[in-house]
């Protein structure tokens, strides 16, 4: 299991913001649970702050958890228009889904150890709470 957190410790490496995660002081501790329910099932996003409003580890893993619900309905989108498409769209469909599973495993795995995972390209597009 030591191996498992290892190599999903070097893969989340290039997206945690060392900047942000030192604002999290012991804080996260408290709302790690939440925060990976977040990733997890990204309909709950508002989860983080409701457990804890003036947290800077919750309004971060909310703001992301947003965006991860946004970036996972346009996948689906994209998947299902893709997936009229006979034998090829079904199997990118297929692998559309598999991406979205390990990303959310990937992303709920960095707010359980306290990681300030930014998701690439969408991290800093949007910052509701």
């Amino acid at each position: 299991m030591n191996k498992i957190a290892e190599t999903f410790d070097n893969f989340l490496a290039p997206f945690d913001d060392e900047e942000i995660k030192l604002g999290f002081g012991e804080d996260f501790q408290k709302n790690k649970i939440i925060a990976m329910i977040a990733y997890i099932c990204p309909i709950l996003f508002f989860l983080p702050i409701i457990s804890n409003k003036y947290s800077p580890f919750c309004k971060f893993h909310a703001n992301q958890s947003l965006l991860w619900l946004i970036v996972c309905i346009v996948l689906n989108v994209i998947g299902g228009i893709l997936g009229i498409i006979p034998l090829i769209g079904k199997i990118v469909q297929f692998i559309v889904s598999l991406a979205v599973c390990a990303a959310a495993i990937l992303l709920a795995y960095g707010a359980y150890t306290g990681k300030a995972v930014k998701l690439p390209v969408v991290g800093d597009m949007l910052k509701v709470f």
